[in-house]
């Protein structure tokens, strides 16, 4: 990567940390990890407009950390679920069961 490019991808990092969401506007060359990572860390949500390539587990669990589904009910964990690739849903799963027992603790 060239440091002009490196250059536009820390915009680009920069621009998802504020809101994740814009990670679907930022063109596929520049959704690199980082930038992809940023704007789940934001936005879960954003998981949508990660690509298929970069959805490791990784990625995906700090979508669910970040915890934006938790506001709504069932349907929106499933929705955000339907982002997830098949082969990591059953972790995905646990870890959000995981995370809605730790909240319901600290309640």
């Amino acid at each position: 990567m060239t440091e002009e490019m490196k250059s536009v991808e820390l915009q680009f990092i920069e621009a998802v940390k504020k809101d994740g969401y814009v990670l679907e506007q930022v063109p596929e060359r520049f959704r690199t990890a980082d930038v992809c990572m940023a704007a789940v860390q934001n936005r879960g949500y954003a998981l949508e407009y990660v690509p298929e390539i970069l959805k490791t587990e990784e990625i995906c669990l700090e979508a669910i950390k970040a915890g934006d589904y938790f506001l709504g009910s069932f349907c929106r964990m499933e929705s955000m679920l339907k982002c997830v690739p098949d082969y990591l849903k059953s972790k995905m799963k646990r870890a959000i069961r995981e995370i809605e027992k730790t909240a319901f603790r600290r309640s």
